[in-house]
């Protein structure tokens, strides 16, 4: 008995056929890949929001426990003996600023309980490359701290007699807080917006008197003078100046980059006093900065809004001023 051996076919590709489908691949790649990253853009934007809302509220139940007063922040770690410091504005049994502890992240901990709000994931920014405003203050690594406080709520400012605006340049050094009764309009006042922040003011390092604000625990279980680095042992405030912090430069193209800003989309999440959190465009479609067109200094910034209406002299970039010049026309530089 024989038996045949059956003939099998084989089937396969044809290299036009591979070609053909390997290219539809490609196109169809080339068309995702983007849709993609704006859908995680997006989704870290959401986050971010979600984060900067969460530390808006914690600020306004610690105001409400502390008879209506913002937390304190600016001028961080500074001594009332330091030069430039004694400004009148000390108290006299008041010999440091808001540090460490003191400053308004770790005030507010006990309303949020995790470090890890203050990171957001769409934050890609790094150590600035050229240091300025003397030794390593923008040049140091922040860890990623993805929030800044308006400053000026924790600081008080004369008005200037000549234009009725407040005089940023002689803002007082001493961080009281202020009353949220002080605020003429809380719903267009910025509280916190997303940015970097790099100011390297360390509870411990380099100053000589100790205080409960470098002892005083952090969530790892460590104080500010066993972890001077910790991103909560920093100062991360703004008093509208830094522009760079949020849009990569200043509109005066001083050179203070800070890479990484914005976030995502040309813009961040900027959350008022009253509690609402929205999205700001911080630079236009090429990238140059628009804050002052979407926040203008006088009214956003400024808790009183004294001259709120004057935005050509607070926020007209073709007249900004040189890099360092703190003249009505460089706020937001």
């Amino acid at each position: 008995m024989q038996f045949k051996a059956s003939k099998v076919s084989k089937v396969g590709f044809t290299l036009i056929e591979l070609l053909v489908v390997i290219a539809i691949i490609a196109i169809l790649a080339a068309i995702l890949f983007p849709v993609f990253a704006q859908a995680r853009k997006a989704a870290y934007k959401a986050v971010g929001q979600s984060n900067l809302k969460q530390a808006t509220l914690a600020i306004l139940m610690y105001e409400q426990d502390y008879d209506e007063y913002t937390p304190r922040a600016g001028w961080g770690c500074q001594m009332k003996a330091s030069p430039g410091a004694d400004d009148g504005s000390w108290p006299n049994d008041t010999i440091e600023n808001s540090c460490g502890a003191t400053e308004w992240q770790n005030v507010i901990q006990p309303y949020v309980k995790n470090v890890g709000l203050y990171s957001n994931p769409g934050d890609a920014s790094t150590n600035p490359g050229p240091k300025s405003w003397g030794g390593t203050d923008l040049g140091a690594d922040d860890g990623h701290f993805s929030f800044v406080i308006n400053d000026l709520l924790g600081h008080t400012m004369p008005t200037d007699a000549g234009t009725g605006t407040a005089d940023a340049s002689k803002q007082a050094h001493f961080s009281a807080g202020q009353s949220i009764a002080s605020m003429n309009s809380p719903a267009d006042c910025v509280l916190l917006m997303e940015g970097t922040c790099g100011w390297n003011k360390i509870g411990g390092q380099g100053v000589t008197n100790s205080t409960a604000a470098y002892d005083t625990l952090l969530a790892n279980g460590k104080t500010c003078r066993q972890d001077p680095e910790s991103k909560l042992c920093k100062e991360q405030s703004i008093s509208g100046y830094q522009t760079q912090l949020f849009n990569y430069v200043a509109y005066d193209g001083g050179g203070h980059n800070v890479t990484g800003t914005p976030f995502y989309s040309n813009g961040g999440n900027v959350a008022f006093n009253d509690g609402h959190v929205k999205f700001i465009h911080y630079n236009d479609a090429s990238g140059k900065p628009v804050l002052c067109s979407s926040l203008p200094w006088t009214k956003s910034i400024d808790p009183q809004q004294r001259g709120a209406n004057n935005t050509a002299a607070y926020c007209d970039p073709a007249n900004a001023a040189g890099p360092g010049d703190h003249t009505p026309q460089s706020n937001w530089n």
